[in-house]
């Protein structure tokens, strides 16, 4: 009997996905909203954090990390704030955002900023993803429909960060030729470089 790589590969990925979701929805409240402001402590740590420098991160959902405080002390400190937007095509463009401003529910019920003043993935200093599972190897496990694959097939920003949860990391993730890998992890412990700089 043959095995199909792939296949295996996909089944792999389900099952941490499975895994690693259920153990950071099982995080309590208090000790998300802690972390949340341990990760905003942290940020002056991440590479390329200064005044003018552009961050990108995300609006949480389904109990991820919430990036929220890390971007108003971003803001606070002079860097330039960006949110992104998911297009008709699936990917992803980032637009400028102030802490406090409206958001737009999209497709997804998850915010998004205006559409205008768009900005290309590789003029971002500091771009802090969502994952669901990260391996000290940088290799990022998300949540498989591939919005962040698709923009960053193309080009990739300065920093690639991914913010976590210290019960997302793993020992090992399986790993697809499409797959970028992170610099570094921020969690509530701090920063975790992954990979020497390119």
């Amino acid at each position: 009997m043959t095995t199909d790589p792939e296949h295996d590969v996909r089944t792999a990925k389900a099952a941490l996905r499975r895994q690693l979701r259920a153990a950071r929805r099982a995080l309590p409240p208090a000790a998300r909203e802690a972390a949340a402001g341990q990760l905003a402590a942290h940020g002056p740590a991440l590479p390329g954090w200064r005044a003018g420098a552009r961050i990108a991160a995300y609006v949480a959902a389904d109990g991820e990390l919430d990036p929220a405080p890390l971007l108003a002390a971003a803001s606070a400190a002079g860097l330039l704030v960006y949110l992104p937007r998911v297009g008709d095509d699936s990917a992803l463009t980032f637009h400028p955002w102030v802490p406090g401003d409206p958001l737009l529910p999209n497709r997804y019920g998850i915010g998004e900023p205006a559409a205008t003043g768009a900005l290309r993935v590789d003029a971002l200093d500091l771009l802090c993803l969502p994952l669901v599972g990260f391996s000290m190897t940088g290799t990022r496990l998300g949540m498989g429909a591939g919005y962040y694959d698709r923009t960053l097939a193309a080009s990739r920003p300065r920093l690639l960060a991914g913010l976590a949860y210290d019960c997302q990391a793993v020992d090992a993730l399986p790993k697809e030729p499409w797959d970028v890998p992170l610099d570094g992890v921020l969690t509530e412990t701090g920063w975790r470089p992954l990979r020497a700089p390119a």
